[in-house]
Order: C-alpha cells, then sequence, then structure tokens
C-alpha cells in the first residue's frame, strides 16, 4: 500500500501556469539584486523552472521584457494633480515625463524603441500637448515643442541611468584640480565646485528654460513638420 504523503520533493500533476506577473516580479527581483545586465530570457526560464522557448510563448524577446518592465513602473507613478494656469501646467506634465521614467537602469537599452511612447507614456504625452495648446501653439508646434523636451529628457535619463553614488572623487574631478589655469581659466577656476555645481537638480530649469524659449519666440516653431 502507497504512503498517505508523496516523499518530499516530489512534483505532482501539471507546473503551474506562467503568467505575466510573475514573469514581472521574477525580473525585477533579478535586477534588483544583481543588476540588468543579468537578466537575460535564459536566466529568467531557469528562475521560472521552464524552457526558454516557454518563456518566448510570452515575451517575444529581451527588449519586451525591459519594456513591461517600465509599464509596470510607470503604472504606479500616479498622474498629479496638474496646475491650471497653461505654463505651470505644461512645466508639470514636462517634469512627469521625467519623473515617471527616472530611476530605471535598463531605460537607455530601450530609449529608442518605437514601442516605448505607445506602450507607456502615452497619457503624459497628451498632457504636454494639451498644456502647449493651452499656452496657445497649435496642434503641429505643440508636436515640435514636445519634441524639444522629450529630447532634453531623453539626454537626461541616459546620462543619469543606473549611476551610482561616487564614492571618491571622480576621474574628471581629479582632472580639473590639475587643469593649467592659464589655458582653462574657467574650469580651474570651478574645479573645486564642479561637482557641486552639476549635482543639483537643473531637470526643473532646463525643462522651463525650454518652454519659456519656445514661448518667447514661437516663431521659431516650424509648421512644416
Amino acid at each position: 500500500m502507497p504512503p498517505d504523503n508523496p516523499a518530499r520533493g516530489t512534483k505532482l500533476g501539471r507546473p503551474a501556469r506562467i503568467t505575466q506577473e510573475m514573469i514581472v516580479a521574477k525580473a525585477q527581483a533579478i535586477v534588483d539584486a544583481e543588476g540588468v545586465q543579468h537578466l537575460s530570457m535564459r536566466r529568467l526560464s531557469r528562475e521560472l523552472e521552464t524552457t526558454p522557448m516557454a518563456l518566448y510563448h510570452y515575451v517575444r524577446d529581451r527588449d519586451a521584457l525591459l519594456l513591461m518592465l517600465l509599464a509596470t513602473k510607470t503604472e504606479s507613478t500616479p498622474l498629479p494633480d496638474f496646475p491650471a494656469e497653461p505654463r505651470a501646467y505644461l512645466l508639470a506634465a514636462a517634469l512627469h515625463l521625467h519623473h515617471m521614467l527616472d530611476g530605471c537602469p535598463w531605460l537607455p537599452e530601450i530609449l529608442g524603441s518605437q514601442e516605448l511612447v505607445g506602450v507607456v507614456t502615452l497619457p503624459a504625452v497628451e498632457h504636454v500637448l494639451e498644456a502647449a495648446i493651452r499656452c496657445g501653439l497649435d496642434r503641429h508646434q505643440a508636436v515640435e515643442l514636445y519634441q524639444l523636451l522629450w529630447s532634453f529628457v531623453a539626454g537626461e535619463l541616459i546620462i543619469n541611468a543606473g549611476t551610482p553614488e561616487p564614492v571618491q572623487p571622480s576621474r574628471r574631478n581629479r582632472l580639473l584640480t590639475t587643469l593649467p589655469a592659464e589655458e582653462y581659466p574657467h574650469l580651474a577656476a570651478l574645479s573645486e565646485e564642479w561637482s557641486e555645481l552639476i549635482a543639483g537638480d537643473h531637470v526643473s530649469r532646463g525643462l522651463a528654460g525650454i518652454i519659456d524659449g519656445v514661448l518667447r519666440d514661437r516663431s521659431g516653431l516650424s509648421r512644416e513638420g
């Protein structure tokens, strides 16, 4: 007569069905523990106790997996209470676009993806366009302003993605302190302050500068596209 309880470790029946939530949770755990460079479809399939071929049934490739991680993050970033004043609304919408995507070490790998806007940022983009139109731009001009703002945001995200806090002076900072003042008078004079000056949160100021410049000179925006 067989024992009432099967031997410990024996797996009975079919394995649990993989879900998108399971895939995202395991992928995020790998990134959090070891970094995005260790996330691969093969590694993820091992963690999920399945095969890479089975996993490809749920996720097309690694880029699609990273988009899933990003979509999960952005879904947990609620829209702010946008101010009513048009220019303030526009700045808040642009800042939301940056905050929504900030802090993702994998973002540079998918920043050029054609699916990024469709999957992740449509509500944020709509708010930027609505705010720009409230500022007096037409739709073509609003799109062009969005492109300028997005270029700035994307550059900031690439520069800062996954950048750890420096433990000791960087090579650049050490170089600045050795520059001959007669050849590089401004850099040499600023060498001791450089790290502090560039470490500030200048995203808001940068976006505000773009917005104010465009709104002052709307003729700089082409309707030709």
